[in-house]
């Protein structure tokens, strides 16, 4: 990024249908990925619909992630980044390093030359399941550096 460019935002899209912990999980390794990559947290709202309420809000993320991660922006540019196991396969991405090669270079290209502020939503479109589980290690490591 150079002293012209505005920063990379992320947000992040977890699987709603899935159970408190599972969105966790992705939560912390989406979270890790966009920090480690030096972008900006957007922070949109997490909800869980295996319960009659939002876990999300009745444990306080939602409202802690909102005031200290919600930035001022009036103009962006949203750009999706699905990540699923055939992602995985199909660019050989084995390891968490070659997770930030590949994003890195897909947001890069999205960027081109616009000036435009950009909010890059990560999600989980298939195969939660195996996804997690290449990543999981690195992201125990970090999990209370991220959230805190």
């Amino acid at each position: 990024m150079t002293m012209s460019e505005p920063p990379v935002y992320f947000a992040i899209s977890t699987i709603a249908e899935a159970g408190f912990t599972d969105q966790l999980a992705q939560f912390t390794i989406f979270f890790k990925l966009g920090r480690s990559l030096n972008y900006l947290y957007f922070h949109t709202p997490l909800k869980a619909t295996r319960s009659s309420s939002c876990t999300f809000d009745f444990v306080g993320l939602n409202q802690y992630l909102a005031k200290t991660h919600t930035p001022p922006l009036k103009k962006f540019r949203l750009f999706d980044l699905p990540i699923s196991d055939e992602v995985l396969q199909d660019h050989h991405l084995s390891s968490f390093e070659d997770l930030q090669d590949y994003v890195s270079t897909v947001v890069a290209k999205a960027r081109g030359q616009t000036t435009e502020t950009l909010v890059v939503r990560f999600s989980i479109c298939s195969g939660a399941e195996l996804f997690l589980e290449p990543f999981i290690a690195p992201v125990q490591i970090c999990q209370m550096e991220s959230i805190s």
